[in-house]
């Protein structure tokens, strides 16, 4: 198992994540939760079927910046284009658990949180099953991009949460900065009481330009990073402790005339609402405030003339002056906070064996112009094909009345049904359509015409997802 470990991955921590569906069909994978920019790891993939044979498929969706390689298949169609990693089996392995091995690869320039998602397909009497995968964490870390933050603005990559509310006083955070003497760096001490939250949890500090952060260490294993001005701490799952600590130190990489400050923020998931706990500015105790005192004393000079009988006495005194310069500290603080959006969209791919009757029917595409300026749209996807049928078979098989469009995206002429503002309400309808026979059918969505996805939809338009 050593030769595949990955290599250059930092702060390893590799969980296994298991996933059932209804026929005890499982998948597992021991996907990490870090790696460096440029390494390679190899994911073993554990899929247990059962009895389960013919047909089936696994589908990964990967991020910018990683590739995949075939390893072990199974004697499956390995296949990787457009972010997406595929194995077809027309027949599945007759083990009734194989395992699969693929290679995969951070760009050397990537960078950040980076999500990957997929789905077992398979048959079961004629009629196709899924597994899904949940959407799995990876943080990518280039030592090149932490360097350059000092002149390097912008959105924390790792936001992947709703806008936050403030919670109550049962979440605390408290952040103390002090002059570490030995190395002549900045020590900072973070204390977060929690009480009794678990999950997924970010805390990030917001440093000015001239400041690096580095060296962090935390509670719980929490990843540290430090990219885009922005030292964070991230938990794929927070420690059952009810109070933990995380430290990091700050380098000054120029020099400052008014010490800098730093605003910083703990972030938190709790029943799908995320909140934020602010922690208080604090100061960078660089400009040390130093008091300058000139004291200038001229003695007084005695001078006696004696002429004769007659003394003349001519005494000079300057009295001593004393300046005293005290010197002047003002700081400007630059706040920005910005939180991340957890949310899972799974992708769905329909095969439809074309019909041997054709009939003429009028499509209707997705553009701009029927969609709004500026507005997100939810639709319904009923099915995906390189060689599309007509919208009348979606009509007369399903008994759909409502009209159905069409929309050209990644070589696929994908169908759409029903058209929504509000993301619940298309979810309801989306249980409507599966009622109708349609049993992959899912929510998609739309913004000024260009297709995005839920979660991006849902951040745009300030919606909660619904199960």
């Amino acid at each position: 198992m050593a030769k595949y470990l990955f290599l250059g991955i930092n702060s390893l921590l590799i969980v296994f994540f298991k996933f059932f569906a209804g026929d005890d069909v499982t998948v597992k994978h021991n996907f990490p939760s870090s790696l460096a920019a440029g390494a390679e790891f190899t994911t073993e993939i554990t899929i247990t079927k059962g009895a389960i044979n013919g047909f089936g498929k696994l589908l990964l969706e990967l991020p910018e910046g990683i590739t995949a390689e075939e390893v072990e298949s199974k004697s499956g169609k390995f296949a990787f284009e457009n972010k997406q990693a595929k194995i077809i089996w027309i027949q599945l392995p007759s083990e009734g658990e194989f395992v699969l091995k693929i290679k995969f690869k951070a760009d050397k320039s990537a960078s950040g949180l980076k999500n990957i998602s997929g789905k077992f397909a398979y048959v079961v009497g004629n009629e196709k099953k899924q597994v899904d995968i949940p959407v799995h964490e990876i943080t990518v870390t280039n030592t090149e991009t932490a360097v350059v933050t000092n002149t390097n603005s912008g959105s924390d990559t790792a936001s992947k949460f709703n806008t936050p509310v403030e919670p109550g006083a049962e979440v605390q955070v408290e952040r103390k900065i002090a002059k570490d003497n030995a190395t002549g760096n900045y020590k900072v001490e973070i204390k977060i009481k929690k009480s009794q939250i678990k999950g997924f949890a970010k805390y990030s500090d917001v440093l000015p330009d001239g400041l690096l952060g580095m060296k962090g260490v935390s509670t719980g294993n929490g990843n540290f990073k430090f990219t885009e001005k922005k030292a964070t701490f991230i938990w794929a799952t927070l420690p059952k402790e009810e109070e933990i600590t995380a430290s990091y130190y700050i380098k000054a990489t120029a020099k400052f005339t008014e010490n800098p400050k730093v605003n910083g923020t703990f972030s938190y998931l709790d029943n799908e609402q995320t909140l934020k706990v602010n922690a208080s500015e604090e100061v960078v105790p660089i400009v040390e405030t130093e008091t300058v005192v000139a004291t200038n004393t001229v003695v007084a000079n005695t001078n006696t003339v004696v002429a004769n009988t007659n003394t003349v006495a001519e005494t000079n005194t300057v009295v001593a002056n004393t300046n005293t310069v005290v010197a002047n500290t003002n700081t400007v603080a630059e706040t920005n906070t910005v939180v991340a959006n957890t949310n899972t969209v799974v992708a769905n791919t329909n095969t439809v064996v074309a019909e041997t009757n054709t009939v003429v029917a009028e499509t209707n595409t997705v553009t701009a112009s029927n969609l709004g300026n500026s507005s997100v749209i939810f639709h319904i996807q009923i099915g995906a094909y390189n060689a599309p049928p007509q919208t009348e078979y979606f009509a007369n098989k399903y008994n759909i009345a409502e009209p159905i469009s069409t929309d050209l995206n990644n070589g696929l002429t994908k169908f759409l049904v029903g058209k929504f503002s509000d993301y619940k309400v298309s979810r309801d309808y989306r249980e409507k359509i599966k009622g109708k026979g349609v049993s992959d059918a899912f929510v998609t969505a739309y913004n000024s015409g260009k297709r995005i996805t839920v979660q991006e939809a849902l951040m745009i338009a300030k919606q909660k997802w619904f199960r």
